[in-house]
């Protein structure tokens, strides 16, 4: 199985992985409920059927738990257990995919592959604040995955604009400092990021 980056240590689970299997690889190791059949059959696109296939296989393996997850969305369309405390968070992009696990923490996830198209894009999420105006590619990704990030950790109603709202105020060797406005709940986290090979990686646990 062709592992991009594994981590794991007693709080926290994280692995990239490149999807080359065929998607009866990935149905054997997934227990379905009623909830997962329902969305996997709404599933056209291909990709987008092993995206979901391998995220539920990883999330169950890393979870180390051995019997049935069941699967439920909150009206944000957050994905959570009902009969597990474990928190996850997943995230796809082209033939990659990324999941965070965690039984103590808050955890959240994002991968994008750098490609051109995002700087055609980067005037709708950049703030004032983002350390970053320019058209540095990778920078510029780098962005917007910790938005992504942020988003997905808080997943709240009040955290409504990435341009408007979320500044990525600088980037050190391993995290990205942010802030948000006009936001209740903020905590003092960073966002960490890692480049791997064409990917830029963004997740948050925590503290």
């Amino acid at each position: 199985m062709p592992l991009v980056l594994e981590f794991c240590d007693a709080d926290v689970s994280l692995i990239v992985y490149q999807m080359k299997e065929e998607d009866s690889f990935y149905l054997n190791g997934i227990d379905f409920t009623s909830f997962d059949h329902k969305e996997y059959n709404n599933i056209v696109n291909p990709q987008k059927r092993r995206q979901w296939l391998a995220s539920r296989y990883w999330v169950k393996k890393l979870s180390k738990q051995h019997n049935q997850l069941y699967l439920e969305k909150s009206d944000l369309g957050k994905p959570y257990f009902t009969n597990s405390h474990l928190k996850f968070s997943i995230s796809h992009s082209k033939d990659y995919v990324a999941v965070i696990c965690s039984e103590t923490k808050e955890v959240a996830i994002d991968i994008e592959v750098i490609q051109a198209k995002i700087l055609k894009l980067k005037t709708k999420f950049l703030h004032p604040f983002d350390y970053e105006q320019g058209s540095d590619l990778e920078e510029i990704t780098k962005i917007w995955s910790a938005k992504e990030t942020i988003y997905k950790y808080y997943h709240s109603k009040a955290l409504y604009s990435f341009k408007e709202q979320i500044g990525i105020l600088s980037s050190t060797a391993i995290s990205l400092p942010y802030s948000i406005s006009n936001f209740p709940n903020q905590n003092n986290h960073e966002v960490f990021y890692k480049k791997i090979e064409d990917l830029i990686l963004t997740w948050i646990v925590e503290n």
